[in-house]
């Protein structure tokens, strides 16, 4: 859907102003951001195009892996019927460059759920790799969704950014 969609093309309203501003200095300083582990966590409505820069900012840079939340579930459990490695997967995208965790909150909400993105965000975090995280969900919400011990990690090196107004897919 957002093939062909960098931040140069992207028309930003007034509220996604501040996250355009945001992807932009993280594509500009992106190697640095690789460094450092930086985290942005895009919280808001539905329909404010967080999902639309999120990929605007992974073509831009040239780099990124996009998954939603229920995605690394999905792919765990593919790991168990076809005698897959979840160590291994979990591993993969622990490596990534860039890592975009999307639709966090809409997950079933399962403690192996919350153990695996939990864990995720972890060895990210110890590797010094950026993670982007996108949530229709607010801060005080997500804080609730990642546990404590994950949202202290998350949030030591981060900029959370709202993105309000009204949906956009509405004609």
């Amino acid at each position: 859907r957002y093939l062909g969609i960098a931040l140069e093309n992207f028309k930003p309203t007034d509220e996604q102003k501040p996250a355009y501003d945001a992807c932009l200095i993280f594509a500009a300083k992106f190697e640095e951001m690789c460094e450092s582990g930086k985290t942005l966590i895009f919280c808001g409505t539905v329909g404010t195009g967080k999902t639309m820069l999120v990929h605007a900012l992974m073509q831009t840079v040239g780099h990124g892996r996009y998954l939603r939340a229920i995605d690394v579930s999905r792919k765990v459990r593919d790991c168990y019927s076809n005698n897959g490695s979840e160590f291994e997967l979990i591993t993969s995208l622990a490596e990534t460059k860039l890592l975009v965790i999307d639709e966090i909150g809409v997950q079933q909400d399962t403690k192996h759920e919350s153990l695996l993105i939990t864990d995720l965000i972890d060895r990210r975090y110890g590797n010094l790799l950026p993670t982007i995280i996108c949530s229709n969900l607010n801060k005080e919400k997500l804080k609730e969704t990642f546990g404590e011990r994950a949202w202290d990690r998350l949030t030591q090196n981060s900029a959370i950014i709202p993105i309000l107004g009204k949906s956009q897919r509405i004609g």
